[in-house]
């Protein structure tokens, strides 16, 4: 799985109108841009040490979610009809590998870190496809544990205002950190 690509899997609950579909199968959509897959999705400089800040946006059905590493900065009707703009907040300069963003019939389930980042607990959410987000729940337990960890041990400050996993099918390296 590299660039932007969808991913089957087999619906535990009825899913939104407009997931994509066939007799057996749904599909989400999501990105692995590591370590130079981006080119694939989008032009750019797809080296590790060049680095940007990104501004991203993506129009998908509006009964869908979109994900991405940063927050929802806005969301308006799109140019065709069922359709939305989901729009995302600047991100930190980084390599383009890290951009990373996914759509589909999502849901989650949140808690926060402990230590405060920025003066905030960060939210921490693991998403999965509609009817398992019960099954993200040991993800959630060490999920804030492990961005508090981390950033203790190697004293550096967590630079995202937001943790999202997003539990994806057919990718089972590891869970996406958008």
């Amino acid at each position: 799985m590299a660039g932007f690509y969808r991913s089957k899997y087999k619906p535990t609950v009825p899913a939104a109108a407009s997931v994509p579909r066939d007799s057996e199968y749904h599909y989400m959509l999501s990105t692995q841009f590591e370590s130079c897959d981006a080119r694939r999705a989008f032009p750019c400089f797809d080296e590790p040490n060049l680095k940007a800040t990104f501004d991203f946006e993506i129009e998908i059905p509006e009964d869908q979610t979109a994900l991405s590493n940063m927050p929802e900065k806005e969301v308006k009707k799109g140019n065709k009809s069922g359709t939305k703009i989901v729009s995302f907040d600047r991100t930190p300069v980084m390599s383009t590998y890290l951009l990373a963003w996914a759509f589909g019939d999502f849901e989650y389930i949140e808690d926060f870190t402990r230590r405060k980042y920025n003066g905030k607990n960060l939210p921490v959410r693991v998403y999965t496809t509609r009817g398992l987000k019960d099954q993200g729940k040991l993800a959630l337990e060490s999920a804030h544990q492990v961005v508090d960890y981390f950033s203790e041990i190697f004293r550096i400050e967590y630079p995202l205002p937001k943790v999202d996993l997003l539990a994806v099918h057919e990718f089972v390296c590891y869970l996406i950190l958008v």
